[in-house]
């Protein structure tokens, strides 16, 4: 009431603050919305990246196995060769030209002999701590903003999500990679083993047997190997009267439907016999096994000479290196060559 007796109302209007509704509740503003978008893009690019190295790791893998192959059988060759000249030589694989092979051959000092070595350790340590401040608050946003925020975060999962399909596309096709060469590792590692402990049943110091089982018969049917031989690999079983000798065989099975093999292995420490032991398949994709025979080292300068079948009643003894080759068909239908060399020490 003023001093004339006339009440008079007043009403006061405030204009609501940047960020704030007129019920006065604060929001997220959209720089805090992009912020956010953002922070999600860059979360789900590191998992990307994370993907991504654990690809390369795969590669490095399949690569490793694929060397280690080629290495061992080109320390096969040296041994069949002879032992080369000192020097240094170099070259490429024919079948894996993206693989060079380094050779270096030099005097050995026999007073190197019991140098004592020390290799230094590395020692640390560390910690990563990620603290993310944040605030929660009640602002509201706009349409506009809510737009903007959508079409930037639509833009960055699109991309994410593209490169996400692609690099999921290549993992799969890795991991499918690493299991042939997982399972070709295994089965270059058994036949190895059971070939380098390979013996000839009944010709110790003596050059004739009454053996009529051959101790190591190789043959060749179809264009598919068949090996069977006595070996010292056999882990004996505890308390049980049987010894390291068994008879081992590698063969071939086709499968129903299919045309691929089953590669065999056959354990039977009952020798000469065709009954007992074990057999199970060691990779069931094969497209082809196939074995060559080396019968002596050869001199310097000549060419070894490979055969296809063995049987050692007509040579009296055992094949001084094996070759061994092998194809294994991956999930898409590639075909997939493994070799190696194996030398028999007991000939040497």
């Amino acid at each position: 009431m003023n001093k004339s007796g006339i009440t008079t109302n007043r009403i006061s209007i405030e204009k609501p603050q940047l960020g704030e509704t007129a019920a006065g509740k604060s929001g997220f503003t959209l720089l805090e919305v992009i912020i956010a978008v953002a922070i999600i893009g860059s979360s789900l690019a590191i998992l990307l990246g994370a993907v991504n190295k654990n690809l390369l790791l795969a590669s490095q893998s399949k690569n490793i196995t694929i060397a280690s192959f080629l290495a061992q059988r080109k320390m096969g060759e040296i041994e069949v060769e002879g032992f080369p000249e000192i020097g240094n030589q170099e070259g490429v694989f024919e079948e894996h030209p993206e693989f060079k092979w380094y050779l270096s051959v030099q005097p050995y000092n026999i007073e190197q002999l019991g140098t004592e070595i020390r290799l230094p350790g590395m020692r640390g340590t560390g910690s990563l701590q990620l603290r993310q401040p944040y605030r929660t608050t009640d602002k509201g946003f706009t349409l506009i903003e809510v737009l903007l925020a959508i079409f930037i975060g639509s833009i960055v999962l699109t991309v994410l999500y593209s490169s996400f399909f692609q690099i999921n596309k290549a993992k799969d096709r890795i991991e499918e990679e690493l299991d042939l060469y997982h399972e070709s590792r295994i089965v270059m590692s058994k036949i190895t083993r059971d070939l380098s402990t390979a013996f000839p049943r009944g010709l110790v110091n003596s050059t004739r047997t009454n053996i009529v089982t051959p101790f190591f018969l190789g043959v060749s049917e179809n264009g598919q190997s068949k090996l069977s031989f006595t070996s010292l690999s056999r882990n004996p079983t505890q308390n049980a009267k049987e010894s390291d000798q068994t008879e081992i065989s590698y063969y071939l099975e086709p499968i129903q439907d299919s045309d691929l093999f089953a590669l065999m292995r056959r354990d039977n420490p009952t020798m000469e016999t065709d009954t007992g032991g074990t057999q199970y398949p060691l990779s069931e994709r094969v497209v082809s096994f196939n074995l060559t025979y080396l019968a002596k080292i050869p001199d310097n300068g000549e060419t070894p000479e490979f055969s296809s079948e063995w049987n050692s009643n007509e040579t009296l003894s055992l094949p001084a290196a094996v070759n061994v080759n092998i194809v294994l068909r991956n999930p898409r239908g590639e075909d997939i060559p493994f070799s190696t060399m194996v030398v028999i020490p007991v000939v040497n």
